[in-house]
């Protein structure tokens, strides 16, 4: 906050945001995609808060605008060390679309407050990450991979009678998550998990349901990444969600709060902090992400989920933290351009060469 404060005012910012309603917002079949995206009066929001910190923000509501954008900068005077980038959930239907930006700013040495390249390409597939994650030795449920065209993967599935919830591999949001998506596993619901898969065109993630709590923890920084107070969701006013969970029409009407998990259970909330940052640091990421978590009623906690590019609505996760330390909202605005800048004075810092005698 303190960086954006001083160098803030020097900078523009461009911002790749897609809003509903946009042409190229579409719907996956009989699943929309529209949760990952802004509405209009959201995206409004957005951008006044990214204006009360810097020069100039513009809005793109699509890559070949912005592209188009970059291509001209050297006839609008505008020097790269000058302008960074924030860029949300790509509409392409392709993995990995979301680093899209970032990749083609890195080429034309423009930083961006997004996180970086590989981070978003490593964590836009749910597998991998809980996979790396198992391997540093962090607590994740049990999990595996299907999809419609080749099975399981190495055949192995749940055993019969467990509990588990079926998630699309590459989506956020809740996208794809519906009162179906939680049952208990035996061989009759393959068909399910073959529909939706194809339906979804992807692979899915089942992974063992842990009844409990649900914690969402806000995550800033690279190497040196702090956890921001966790969030603990509400459904229905109640803290400890049973069999609850969220899903797409719960993201979508926003029929959801947030409660400071710190002052419900400061020493838990100690612990899966630590084990937000460090999963964030493990897997080299280095922007603002959020780390997912199912709590049972033992106090037993598993990451289920990490999100690369979280929403930053009023009403998100990370916006809350923020009040919950007592920020207003453009404060958290003022820790991603923050992002933006450190990367932009690395980026052109010019470096410092011993040449001996």
């Amino acid at each position: 906050m303190k960086l954006a404060k001083e160098e803030g005012p020097e900078v523009r910012l461009s911002l790749i945001a897609y809003v509903t309603g946009f042409d190229r917002i579409a719907d996956v079949q009989e699943h929309p995609i529209i949760t990952e995206f802004f509405s209009d009066g959201e995206v409004s929001d957005l951008l006044w808060a990214i204006r009360s910190v810097v020069s100039y923000c513009e809005l793109f509501q699509n890559e070949a605008d912005f592209f188009d954008f970059v291509s001209k900068i050297g006839g609008l005077d505008l020097p790269n060390e000058k302008h960074i980038t924030y860029s949300t959930v790509s509409p392409i239907r392709a993995r990995a679309a979301s680093a899209t930006i970032p990749l083609f700013c890195a080429a034309n040495s423009i930083a961006t407050c997004t996180i970086d390249p590989y981070g978003l390409a490593l964590t836009q597939n749910k597998f991998h990450v809980v996979t790396l994650l198992r391997q540093f030795g962090l607590p994740v449920p049990d999990s595996w991979l299907f999809s419609s065209s080749s099975g399981w993967l190495n055949g192995l599935k749940p055993s019969v009678g467990q509990k588990v919830i079926a998630k699309p591999v590459y989506e956020s949001a809740s996208i794809g998550i519906d009162d179906q998506s939680v049952f208990c596993w035996n061989e009759d619901e393959e068909v399910f998990l073959k529909k939706r898969s194809y339906e979804l065109r992807q692979p899915l993630m089942v992974q063992a349901f842990v009844p409990g709590q649900e914690v969402e923890v806000p995550v800033i920084g690279a190497q040196d990444a702090v956890s921001l107070p966790p969030c603990s969701v509400v459904l229905d006013g109640k803290i400890n969600l049973a069999d609850q969970y969220l899903t797409f029409e719960t993201v979508f009407n926003d029929a959801y709060e947030y409660k400071d998990f710190t002052q419900l259970e400061p020493e838990l909330a100690q612990k899966i902090s630590v084990t937000a940052s460090t999963a964030h640091i493990l897997l080299t990421l280095d922007g603002i992400s959020r780390v997912d978590f199912r709590i049972s009623d033992t106090g037993l906690y598993y990451i289920t989920d990490l999100n690369a590019v979280p929403h930053l609505t009023r009403h998100g996760a990370v916006a809350h933290s923020f009040q919950f330390m007592g920020f207003p909202y453009e404060a958290m605005i003022a820790c991603l351009v923050g992002v933006g800048l450190r990367r932009r004075n690395n980026l052109h810092k010019r470096p410092n060469f011993d040449w001996g005698e």
